[in-house]
């Protein structure tokens, strides 16, 4: 599962910076403040296969893992400031921070179900 989460975690933030430098094409849905929910939702799998990768290393993972996201979260927003029809919001660094609280979380009781796992 580690070199699958190193591999994930790679291919995660690659389609991260490859939708931040494209122009939105997102249909209008009505629904105010939608973009901070695909955010956040977006950012929940980059916290967990980062966390899921770390872990390994078990040298303060979560702060690493949210450190990592976050950095990538920032560079996702400076390329948006340049492209056309995007725009740079701290709320959506807000929305991404939160996704990547989640994903952490959601390893980290991955990683603890496992280990009860092989106790048993």
């Amino acid at each position: 599962m580690k070199k699958l989460s190193v591999f994930l975690f790679f291919l995660w933030s690659a389609s991260v910076v490859f939708n931040a430098s494209r122009p939105s094409k997102l249909p209008e849905l009505g629904i105010e403040n939608i973009d901070k929910l695909i955010h956040f939702l977006y950012y929940i799998p980059g916290g967990f296969f980062c966390f899921l990768y770390l872990e390994r290393y078990e040298v303060r993972s979560k702060k690493l893992s949210f450190l990592l996201c976050i950095i990538i979260s920032l560079i996702d927003e400076f390329i948006q400031s340049f492209i056309p029809g995007r725009n740079s919001d701290i709320f959506d660094i807000l929305a991404d921070s939160l996704g990547i609280a989640l994903g952490i979380i959601l390893g980290s009781m991955r990683i603890k179900s496992e280990k009860t796992k092989e106790k048993i």
